[in-house]
């Protein structure tokens, strides 16, 4: 009886310890939260934040237009693509000619300001955003 009451008060301690005050705190966008366009404001490489606003790091800037209808536009340093977007927890998919395109990971979104991960079947780059216009 001792060995089973022991098992089940490590158990309970396990998986509350297992549970962390982040993990209850999953961010949930809806679309209307990111319509517009978003422009790169920094991007993250060798785990420096890199300033993209500044003329010498054009080649990393990126935007994208997500626009009311569900239609997508995306520019920039992972490429140039039209087609739509869809929304399902913190993750905004993209889709250009019926197939995957870019997908947002978004950490952040606070108003008119973005951070996270931008990513295709190649490569990945954290990234910060700004909304341009609404």
């Amino acid at each position: 009886m001792m060995k089973k009451l022991l098992f089940i008060l490590l158990s309970v301690v396990a998986l509350f310890s297992s549970c962390s005050k982040d993990d209850d705190e999953i961010l949930v966008i809806k679309g209307s939260d990111v319509y517009g366009l978003w422009t790169t404001t920094e991007v993250e490489s060798n785990g420096k934040w890199i300033d993209v606003t500044n003329p010498g790091y054009k080649d990393l800037r990126a935007s994208a237009r997500f626009y009311k209808d569900g239609t997508y536009w995306g520019f920039g340093a992972l490429g140039t693509g039209y087609g739509t977007w869809s929304v399902a927890g913190n993750i905004i998919s993209t889709f250009v000619d019926g197939k995957e395109y870019i997908k947002y990971k978004v950490y952040s979104l606070d108003g008119d300001n973005m951070s996270g991960v931008m990513y295709d079947s190649k490569s990945s780059i954290n990234f910060k955003a700004k909304r341009e216009e609404k």
